[in-house]
């Protein structure tokens, strides 16, 4: 089959089979192996950006005006987890369960369980 010289694809199979081949190894992979891919694997993060969102010059008392307010502050509580930032993380976490009733269920479970955690790693 002549080439179209217009056309810069090539209709090979042959990046299909080594898709194929990759994903048959990473199912077929040993224990060992997986454990020294994971060692390998770095997260990619965006130092801050949640904290950096928010406005810090009220105090961390200030009931958040809204629900939106209020999961800005828990994902930069989450952020200062992350980033072993524990007691900044409490803080945060009690000042967005502060907005009460506006929040789903979940959040403000995720915000309980954060404050848990933030406490047990601020005892060690």
């Amino acid at each position: 089959m002549e080439e179209d010289p217009l056309c810069g694809f090539d209709f090979s199979d042959e990046e299909e089979n080594t898709i194929q081949r990759d994903r048959q190894a990473k199912l077929n992979q040993t224990e060992e192996a997986f454990q020294a891919e994971k060692r390998l694997w770095h997260p990619v993060c965006q130092i801050k950006q949640a904290e950096r969102r928010l406005e810090f010059s009220t105090s961390l008392t200030d009931i958040p005006s809204s629900k939106e307010e209020a999961l800005e502050i828990k994902a930069a509580a989450e952020e200062r987890y992350y980033f072993r930032d524990f007691e900044r993380s409490y803080a945060l976490a009690g000042r967005a369960l502060l907005v009460g009733d506006l929040m789903q269920s979940a959040d403000k479970k995720d915000l309980v369980v954060l404050q848990q955690r933030c406490k047990e790693r601020l005892k060690k």
